[in-house]
């Protein structure tokens, strides 16, 4: 085996790496680690080539010495695989005891395939995923096998469906002739990354390479029955009618996906699919060579278009009284639009790019507004923590016009984040007349304003939270929002 493996490498073949049987002798008899390890380093061959199984049968005696054996191979960097899983007494205590890095399901789960069996293997495989173990199932001999292993999340598959026992180049011939490929260790950690993703759940949910195209790698029992109720009993029809929705709504999802790739974050996108309304959330789970592997949930939008109706009602006031409101990390200096929902956003950028929205003879003035390296410390000095500045800045049309720029702490986010309000400047000031007329008027109420900049509810009522029904769009604003939870 170790020859084979050497003489691949040295060809430039691609990697193979073999699983290698250790029966309990081989632990008993000799130094197993040793023998191996001299063979491995005399062929010059990575340790990540060689794959060691061991079965129930070699673990249940206990001996101490095998336990720190397969201790000292896993240190030194080689997998290990626990072989017929389930078809002992003491599986789980083994579990407990030792450490594998691959279960290997014993066949019989599939050989008596019954609905009881598929119920185990289900919940085999998702305890295997939190405990970080992946999971091989032996014994796969039919398509329906098959499918019912990818719905359940199950990585490994192995058995007479996908090939024979069969010396190594006849079973490379047999795979070429399928059109299974090789992978190299790249791939090999891009597709592993699926053993951290659960199919056990009520939701629908689909693995989904994104790159050029969007391609449908796998899906869990609701999702199919998802796809089915649409109208595609096969995984290719599904495929079909996503290779046609995305050359018309492509290009929004995948903006949204590069939103939540910047900000390490999980993902939404309201879509219309199938002519029905379905909120898509997706997260990262791996990157290789512009592709990303993407895990996508279908999930109720009730309660997000409610969400996103109050989100667009808030904003649309709020944009009434300032022209830009944006969010800063303090940390890594880069800006974030508030005005626009989460799918649509574009993280990541330096806020030293706002520089070129002003107008070149204040710019000076406003580096030293901005200025990064004393901005938290003149935030927290400053009077009711807000600092503010008078800039001529580019509006919409490209015009410059003044506005007041202001920057405070938002609430909640432990200095972290800071709000960033710009706002015209004739505005501004019908504001501030607004709220002296109207603390006149209220000068003779025994109950003071709460304390917030330019905020004239009295201390009872404001809740210091943003209200769509403090707002009219008939009549002048009498206080200025300076405080929002992010």
């Amino acid at each position: 085996v170790v020859e084979v493996i050497a003489d691949r490498s040295r060809r430039g073949l691609p990697e193979i790496p073999v699983s290698v049987n250790l029966s309990r002798m081989d632990f008993l008899c000799c130094d197993i680690f040793q023998e191996i390890e001299d063979l491995v380093r005399s062929y010059d061959i990575p340790r990540r080539m060689l794959h060691l199984e061991v079965t129930e049968s070699a673990l249940t005696s206990r001996e101490d010495e095998i336990r720190k054996t397969l201790d000292r191979f896993r240190s030194t960097g080689y997998e290990i695989w626990m072989d017929d899983f389930g078809s002992g007494y003491s599986t789980l205590n083994l579990l407990k005891d030792y450490t594998f890095d691959v279960l290997k399901l014993d066949m019989e789960f599939l050989r008596r395939d019954t609905p009881r069996s598929r119920e185990i293997i289900t919940s085999v495989i998702a305890m295997d995923k939190k405990l970080g173990i992946r999971t091989l199932a032996e014994g796969v001999e039919t398509k329906e096998q098959l499918a019912f292993l990818g719905m359940c999340g199950c990585e490994k598959l192995q058995g007479y469906y996908i090939g024979k026992p069969l010396p190594l180049a006849k079973a490379l011939a047999h795979c070429r002739e399928r059109g299974y490929q090789v992978e190299t260790e790249a791939e090999k950690q891009y597709y592993g990354a699926v053993e951290r993703t659960s199919f056990l759940t009520e939701t629908p949910l689909f693995l989904v390479d994104f790159g050029e195209t969007l391609r449908i790698l796998a899906m869990n029992a609701p999702g199919k029955a998802l796809t089915q109720a649409d109208g595609f009993p096969e995984q290719r029809q599904a495929q079909d009618y996503l290779d046609a929705w995305a050359k018309t709504e492509g290009e929004k999802l995948f903006a949204a996906k590069r939103y939540a790739t910047a900000a390490k974050r999980e993902g939404e996108f309201l879509a219309r699919m199938c002519g029905k309304e379905r909120l898509l959330r997706f997260r990262k789970l791996a990157s290789l060579r512009g592709h990303s592997l993407m895990e996508v949930r279908i999930e109720d939008h009730t309660g997000y278009l409610e969400e996103l109706s109050q989100r667009a009602r808030i904003m649309t006031n709020l944009l009434g009284f300032y022209h830009a409101i944006l969010v800063i990390d303090a940390k890594g200096l880069t800006i974030r639009n508030l005005c626009f929902s989460d799918a649509q956003e574009e993280a990541g950028e330096s806020v030293s790019s706002l520089e070129s929205l002003i107008f070149p003879a204040d710019r000076s003035r406003y580096a030293s507004f901005l200025d990064p390296g004393t901005l938290n410390q003149r935030l927290l000095e400053a009077p009711q923590r807000t600092l503010s500045g008078v800039f001529r800045t580019k509006d919409s049309g490209g015009e410059y016009r003044w506005m007041t720029h202001s920057l405070l702490f938002a609430a909640g986010s432990d200095r972290s984040k800071i709000l960033y309000l710009a706002e015209f400047w004739t505005r501004r000031r019908q504001i501030m007349q607004s709220t002296r007329r109207r603390k006149a008027s209220s000068a003779n109420r025994k109950e003071r304003p709460c304390g917030r900049t330019f905020c004239g509810i009295p201390r009872s009522r404001c809740s210091g939270r943003i209200e769509t029904g403090d707002f009219s769009a008939q009549a002048a604003p009498s206080w200025t929002i300076t405080a929002m939870r992010i």
